[in-house]
């Protein structure tokens, strides 16, 4: 009984609690069946975002639609939502079977019910655990009960909202796989919050990055990883290299100077204003580069770090002016010892063309 997945689409929507806005002028549409994730740090807006479009919080300005419907003011319960919070609210007094079943009471006549709670069971593997109380649960086993609770009454929209925070990293992991299957096995339309970067990229079609109440850009992840439009984007997904510059000439013969030094330069496919920055991701900065490479540097180890499987380090460049550049080697690769001489290089193509390179998220 699942509903046909319905488009979201929020415009010039602010919510104002009466000590200044929380968020402010917010567009965004999710396409139907998508799973769009709003990123950002804690006080960013996000959660204030996803109770405006549950109906918990009235917007003071602007519009909410479902599909062809405006839901700006229809209460929660008019909206035909799942919502799947962080603490997983069950009900601790029902067993498995009974919370699932609760939301259905006023829908559906007793056998229906029935089936569908064995239907929900099954999609999310339960079936074995129907007359468990939640107390009885483990973390795992309490989120896909919750999951398949919103889930029953076929919702137009479901939200989630940190819904893996509580969990401990390494369930964490399997349960983003195994609750995104289950959201990709019955396409609905979802957002939702979080600030863990690998929970938006890993489960997310789009990714929407927030800052003060604003979305700052909305991408697909990969595109939001390593082809960022802003400077804010990307220090905040994933370490990034910022190199302030500007740009000299145009198409293949592009150049982006930093201080004396010219480097290579990958045009981008859209138009960046005026102010700008060179993102390159750690990673991508490579150690004796090979023949070939765009950019080739010499530097001098600043200082490494041991992170498990991989390290850190920094390399300051003298071409660029004593600018520090950090880059990120398997923990087993040969590297000089700190004060040491080397090579460092990129290719252009994974070096992003930023805008804002000082001013933040502003």
């Amino acid at each position: 009984m699942t509903a046909p997945s319905q488009r979201v689409a929020l415009a010039g929507v602010s919510v104002d609690y009466g000590k200044g806005p929380v968020v402010t002028d917010l567009d965004l549409t999710v396409a139907p069946g998508e799973i769009t994730a709003l990123l950002g740090q804690s006080g960013c807006g996000k959660s204030t975002t996803l109770r405006a479009i549950a109906g918990l919080v009235t917007p003071t300005a602007g519009t909410i639609h479902f599909g062809e419907d405006d839901v700006t003011f229809t209460p929660p319960w008019r909206r035909e939502l799942g919502l799947v919070f962080q603490n997983h609210a069950l009900f601790p007094h029902l067993s498995v079977a009974r919370n699932i079943e609760y939301g259905l009471r006023r829908r559906m006549a007793r056998p229906e019910r029935r089936q569908r709670v064995a239907e929900m069971l099954a999609l999310v593997g339960l079936e074995e655990l129907a007359e468990s109380e939640p107390a009885q649960l483990s973390g795992g086993q309490s989120q896909r009960a919750a999951l398949a609770r919103a889930l029953a009454p076929g919702p137009r929209i479901l939200l989630l909202d940190e819904p893996f925070s509580a969990l401990d990293a390494n369930l964490r992991d399997r349960m983003r796989a195994e609750v995104e299957s289950i959201i990709r096995k019955v396409g609905v339309t979802t957002v939702m919050v979080t600030h863990d970067q690998d929970e938006a990229m890993s489960m997310a079609d789009r990714v929407a990055i927030m800052a003060e109440g604003r979305i700052l850009e909305v991408a697909e992840p990969e595109d939001i990883f390593r082809r960022p439009a802003l400077a804010y984007t990307a220090r905040f997904v994933g370490a990034s290299n910022l190199l302030a510059g500007q740009i000299e000439g145009t198409g293949g013969t592009a150049r982006f100077r930093v201080g004396e030094t010219a480097l290579a330069l990958a045009v981008p496919k859209t138009s960046v204003p005026a102010a700008h920055a060179l993102a390159i991701k750690p990673e991508d900065v490579l150690l004796d580069p090979a023949a070939g490479t765009d950019v080739v540097l010499d530097a001098q180890l600043a200082g490494s770090k041991f992170h498990g499987a991989v390290r850190d380090l920094t390399w300051t460049v003298p071409a660029l002016g004593g600018v520090a550049v950090r880059s990120r080697v398997p923990a087993g690769s040969a590297v000089p010892e700190v004060g040491g001489r080397g090579r460092i290089g990129w290719r252009s193509d994974r070096a992003a063309l930023v805008h804002d390179p000082d001013r933040g998220a502003a």
